[in-house]
């Protein structure tokens, strides 16, 4: 199997939990509301939504391949920001957290390969 194969299905896999956790946290946004509330962050709501929205936003973009290098990064980030605050407690999702970084940086790392969306060359006369 060609590496341009083995990095779309990496980016695939790595973006299956961010897609799906995402699009049910635009569905129905109350259970993070209130994990969000009691961990005493303001506009909870609001940071629902808002997460919910980048995490889908974050997947659509790695699955196309779209500016991997940095959603790569900005994920990773992510996935550590979220297991340090939210599953600290909790060592499973904390290394699964932890891992999924691992996975997106390496993904920043390597690139998106050719089977990606890529911006249109300029062509200069």
């Amino acid at each position: 199997m060609n590496n341009d194969v083995l990095l779309l299905t990496a980016r695939i896999l790595l973006a299956i939990l961010f897609l799906v956790t995402g699009l049910g946290k635009l569905a129905d946004p109350s259970g993070v509301v209130g994990m969000l509330g009691s961990l005493h962050l303001p506009a909870p709501t609001l940071l629902a939504y808002l997460v919910g929205s980048c995490e889908v936003g974050g997947a659509l973009a790695v699955i196309a391949g779209y500016q991997v290098r940095t959603v790569g990064l900005l994920l990773a980030a992510w996935c550590v920001a979220t297991a340090l605050i939210v599953h600290l407690q909790m060592p499973m999702d904390l290394m699964k957290n932890l891992g999924l970084a691992g996975g997106f940086t390496l993904l920043a790392a390597t690139g998106a390969g050719s089977l990606a969306v890529r911006s249109r060359q300029r062509v200069s006369a």
